[in-house]
């Protein structure tokens, strides 16, 4: 079982109440498997029902605005795609597990995960300090791991589904259960970096992408 991506092709009101519902009191927020330290929920409680706030705001003013509406719900379900991939690996296909996070389950029974493919070459956008990522979706991720180097790529090592820094590198910065399109906020102006990422499931992570470079602007 896995999370049943229950936000595509709903209304407006339905896909707030979707986010409400993870955001609620006792659910992924208050939950302790969902709340490691160094492994925390892709976004902040307060941020996610702020993004089900807007969808509903741009509902209310609908008429006046359909472009806030389409973009308020594109970001939501871009939201609700990154906690799906952050849940599925931690619940493993246990279902009262995935409903503990305020989620629905999928039906039917538990089936053995393979290893991604390697991703395809990532892309990297930067406009006004933010970097926009994205790569193809791979079959049977669950989530991606991103790695922006900020000087010099360097070997990445996996040991037991871990990952490993060289003692000595020159400097990463990782988002350890994204989705196929992030958004990196804060890097400093006229610099270069470079960037890949890893496909992840239940069974471990794929191979390193190739790697691909950006400027920051």
């Amino acid at each position: 079982m896995k999370v049943k991506h229950t936000w595509n092709g709903v209304g407006a009101l339905k896909l707030a109440a979707i986010g409400e519902a993870v955001g609620a009191t006792g659910k992924m927020y208050d939950v302790a498997i969902y709340n490691v330290v160094g492994h925390l929920p892709p976004i902040d409680k307060i941020d996610l029902l702020a993004a089900c706030t807007r969808v509903r705001n741009a509902y209310t003013n609908r008429k006046a605005d359909p472009t806030e509406m389409k973009n308020s719900m594109e970001a939501l379900r871009e939201i609700m795609n990154g906690i799906a991939g952050f849940v599925d690996p931690i619940a493993a296909g246990d279902k009262a597990k995935i409903e503990s996070a305020g989620l629905v389950a999928t039906k039917g029974t538990k089936t053995d995960a393979v290893i991604c493919v390697t991703p395809g070459s990532p892309k990297g956008k930067s406009v006004s300090s933010v970097l926009d990522l994205t790569v193809d979706v791979v079959a049977g991720a669950e989530f991606y791991v991103w790695f922006i180097f900020l000087a010099t790529a360097f070997p990445i090592a996996v040991v037991e589904g871990r990952i490993v820094l060289p003692p000595l590198n020159a400097g990463v910065l990782i988002i350890p259960a994204g989705s196929h399109h992030e958004k990196l906020n804060g890097l400093a102006k006229g610099n270069q970096v470079f960037i890949g990422v890893m496909a992840g499931n239940a069974a471990g992570l794929s191979p390193m992408s190739a790697i691909t470079d950006a400027y920051t602007t």
